[in-house]
C-alpha cells in the first residue's frame, strides 16, 4: 500500500492474462465548462488515476515528460483530450498500449467526472467511468473514478492481450453479493461495494471487520477500517487499525501519514509530527505528510515553521491546492493580507 489505494483481489489475477506489461498514459482531463479557476483539475484528476493504476501489477505508467513530448509533436496544448482519434495519435507518439482520457464539469455544487480507456492500436473504447459528487467531496470523487477504472482494467487488459473477450469475461460480472462466502477477499470486496456503490460506510465496516476476522493480515481491509474510523471521528480506533497495517508493511507511508492525521485531529501535536515524519522517512517528498506537519505547526502557532512545511508541500506538488489554501490561512492569521490573497 505505497499509495492510498484499494487493490481488489480480482485485479491481482490479470497479470497472467497478458504476456507483458501494458503501457498506459493518463492524459490531461478536459475542462468542459472552461472555468479558469478549475483548470488545476485537468492535471489533478489524472494524477489521482495514475497513482491508483500505477499500483496494479502488469501496468506500466509512462512519465509525464513523454506525454509532454507527444503533445509538442502534435502541436497541441495540454488543455485536455476528449476525442478518441487525438488520444490515439498521442498514444502512438508516446509509445503506449492504452490511453485514459476524460473530462469534468461543474454545475452548481455538483462535479461530474467521466473517463474512458482507449486502445491505441484500434481506437476502441475498452471501458468507461462516470462519477459525480458535490464539490466538497472532490477527493472522494477523484478516488471513485480511479477505483472504477481500476476495477474495469482486468477486462480491458484481457481484451488487449487476446484480441477477444475470453469466456469468463463475456459472462456477466457477478455482484459482490453472489460471491462465495468464507473468504477474506470476498468480504473485503463486499465492503468496497458498500463504501463506493451503496454509500453505506457502516455496512462497509461490518464487511471489512469480517474480512479481518477471517484473515488478520488482510492489509487492505485493515487500512480501510482505519480510514473509516478516521472519517467517523473515532481516532483511537483508526490509529489501532493503521498500526496493524504498518506492522505488516513497514513501507506503508499512507498508513503512517494517516496515523499522523488522526493524532492531529486529537490535537496531539507531538505524536502527529512523529508519525508524519515516519511517513517522510519513507518518501521525503510525500506531499500529504509535508502539508500535515505544516498544519500541526500552524495549530501550535509556530507560523514560521508551518510556512516552511507548506512551501515544501507546494514544491513537492505544485498542483496540491490545499497547501496554497493553508498558506492563505497562515498569512491571514499573521495579518499578511496581500500574501494571503495571493495564496
Amino acid at each position: 500500500m505505497e499509495k492510498i489505494v484499494i487493490v481488489l483481489v480480482l485485479l491481482l489475477s490479470f497479470a497472467e492474462a497478458s504476456a507483458q506489461e501494458k503501457r498506459i498514459a493518463v492524459l490531461p482531463f478536459k475542462n468542459l465548462m472552461q472555468k479558469q479557476d478549475l483548470n488545476w483539475l485537468s492535471e489533478a484528476i489524472p494524477e489521482t488515476i495514475t497513482a491508483k493504476l500505477g499500483s496494479i501489477r502488469g501496468v506500466s505508467l509512462i512519465e509525464r515528460a513523454q506525454l509532454d513530448k507527444a503533445f509538442q509533436e502534435m502541436g497541441l496544448q495540454k488543455a485536455g483530450v476528449v476525442d478518441e482519434s487525438t488520444a490515439v495519435k498521442a498514444g502512438k507518439i508516446a509509445g503506449v498500449d492504452i490511453v485514459v482520457i476524460g473530462a469534468f464539469q461543474v454545475v452548481g455544487d455538483e462535479v461530474r467526472i467521466t473517463a474512458r480507456f482507449v486502445e491505441v492500436q484500434t481506437g476502441k473504447v475498452l471501458s468507461t467511468a462516470d462519477e459525480r459528487k458535490s464539490f466538497r467531496e472532490m477527493y472522494a470523487l477523484q478516488d471513485a473514478v480511479a477505483f472504477s477504472l481500476a476495477e474495469s482494467l482486468q477486462k480491458a487488459l484481457k481484451i488487449v492481450a487476446t484480441g477477444a473477450e475470453s469466456e469468463d469475461v463475456k459472462k456477466e460480472k457477478p455482484t459482490v453479493a453472489s460471491l462465495p462466502p468464507g473468504k477474506a477477499s470476498d468480504y473485503y470486496s463486499k465492503g468496497y461495494d458498500y463504501k463506493w456503490n451503496k454509500k453505506d460506510p457502516d455496512k462497509a465496516i461490518e464487511y471489512y471487520q469480517k474480512a479481518v476476522s477471517i484473515d488478520p493480515k488482510t492489509e487492505n481491509a485493515l487500512f480501510e477500517l482505519g480510514y473509516a474510523y478516521n472519517e467517523k471521528g473515532e481516532y483511537q480506533k483508526a490509529i489501532g487499525y493503521y498500526s496493524k497495517v504498518v506492522a505488516l508493511n513497514p513501507m506503508a507511508k499512507d498508513a503512517f501519514n494517516n496515523i499522523g492525521l488522526a493524532y492531529s485531529r486529537l490535537n496531539d501535536h507531538q505524536n502527529a509530527e512523529k508519525w508524519y515524519k515516519k511517513s517522510l522517512d519513507i518518501d521525503p517528498n510525500y506531499t500529504l505528510a509535508l502539508n500535515g506537519i505544516g498544519l500541526v505547526a500552524w495549530k501550535a502557532k509556530k507560523y514560521k515553521e508551518a510556512e516552511v512545511w507548506y512551501k515544501k508541500a507546494i514544491q513537492s506538488d505544485p498542483k496540491y491546492y490545499m497547501a496554497y489554501y493553508n498558506m492563505g490561512i497562515l498569512y491571514e492569521d499573521t495579518k499578511q493580507y496581500a500574501e494571503s490573497k495571493d495564496y
